[in-house]
């Protein structure tokens, strides 16, 4: 009755400490399976085995994290992410390049540098596609600001591509003066044909 009395309650501490370890998601937990222990050895086995698989899903999910992170942050185009309370999930250096800012954590930061912008991310809809004139580093960029949402869990995320369009615009405009130099060009060249 004793031994049954100390097993039943070692088995009792070593599934608290078990659970435990599980709650406070620590993985460096492990049961010693010794001669001593034969009657424990399928039950030790088995926790270090899930404690093993716990630690190597949690290394994995940190990978693939880490891999998100480098990936969004070596994307040219600007990516903002946002919640339905304007806190900011996610920001790229491109971004913030574009933007000429350090760090924000809330749209409503952007209300003193970029009102324009900001009013723009507070009204601005999934699947929607502004252009916007904004005053960066003393210079006018034309920039085009696209949407999307994404539904995490019971929350609400819209992640914004923000890309600077000034170079194609500039070219295009370079572009249609060239051809009304053109056409003004023939034109006049027309006109002056029979004076000569």
């Amino acid at each position: 009755i004793l031994y049954l009395f100390y097993y039943i309650n070692r088995i009792h501490r070593d599934l608290q400490r078990f659970i435990e370890a599980f709650k406070n998601q620590d993985t460096s937990l492990f049961f010693n399976i010794s001669r001593n222990n034969k009657y424990y050895k399928g039950l030790y086995n088995n926790f270090n085995e899930i404690i093993k698989n716990f630690r190597l899903v949690r290394i994995e999910k940190e990978i693939e994290h880490h891999f998100f992170r480098q990936t969004v942050e070596q994307v040219g185009s600007g990516l903002l992410a946002y919640d339905d309370q304007g806190d900011i999930r996610l920001i790229n250096k491109a971004a913030l390049n574009l933007l000429n800012l350090e760090r924000f954590n809330n749209i409503i930061n952007l209300d003193v540098s970029y009102p324009v912008l900001s009013d723009t991310l507070k009204t601005i809809r999934a699947d929607d596609q502004h252009f916007l004139k904004l005053p960066v580093r003393n210079e006018l960029k034309h920039i085009s600001v696209k949407v999307s949402e994404i539904i995490l869990g019971d929350e609400r995320i819209k992640l914004l591509s923000l890309q600077d369009i000034s170079r194609e615009i500039d070219k295009s405009e370079v572009e249609a003066w060239q051809r009304l130099i053109r056409v003004l060009t023939h034109e006049i060249m027309n006109t002056v044909s029979p004076i000569n």
